[in-house]
């Protein structure tokens, strides 16, 4: 569902890295206190296990909703403390959703609840006739991921309005969105796309 996110107007998130084994130790001191390895048992490295997505890509959600109409319906659905971070990319000039965000969810079981209920949810308050979709195939993945990506990204930017802004929970309630780590440029007015898995708005 891009919170891509890790994470829409030029945004962004970071991504896992493997963990290397530590340094084999020196073969000449090694061979003189016990028998050489086997050699499927040299230079070996240990990969962490790859992580289930939890950041979705929630797609086809009626214009009129904004990122905070967004939440309230995750709330009505019973979503309201399973997720952290949330992210609508609007049209800069415009201010107008595209209709989709990018929304983290804090574990596994979240994220199929949130698939088990907005998958071809069409229920909508404005009685529009969308059909959401929901994808865990974004690029960004993680809270971690989502607010690095957008902490520097011109969204940030103080003429930005806030529910066109990424915004991060804890236990259901909204806290501050890390500072920049430098100077945000102001926001382009230029359309991003949903092909860009969460990245709008970052540049």
């Amino acid at each position: 569902v891009s919170f891509g996110a890790c994470s829409v107007a030029d945004p962004p998130s970071p991504t896992s890295e493997r963990h290397m084994s530590a340094e084999a130790t020196d073969s000449t001191a090694a061979a003189t206190t016990s028998p050489s390895a086997p050699p499927e048992e040299e230079d070996q490295e240990e990969e962490e296990p790859e992580r289930a997505p939890t950041t979705l890509m929630i797609q086809h959600i009626p214009k009129s909703y904004s990122r905070d109409d967004l939440c309230e319906l995750l709330d009505s659905k019973g979503l309201g403390q399973l997720y952290d971070f949330v992210y609508m990319p609007v049209k800069f000039a415009t201010g107008m959703p595209f209709g989709y965000a990018f929304v983290n969810f804090v574990s596994e079981e979240a994220v199929q609840k949130c698939m088990d209920t907005l998958e071809g949810f069409n229920q909508w308050r404005d009685e529009s006739d969308e059909v959401c979709s929901v994808s865990a195939k974004t690029t960004y993945q993680g809270q971690d991921a989502c607010v690095q990506l957008y902490r520097n990204s011109p969204v940030m930017h103080n003429s930005v309005d806030d529910n066109a802004k990424p915004a991060i929970f804890k236990d259901g309630v909204r806290i501050p969105f890390p500072a920049p780590t430098k100077r945000i440029k102001p926001p382009r007015a230029r359309a991003p796309t949903a092909a860009s898995d969460g990245a709008e708005g970052a540049s």
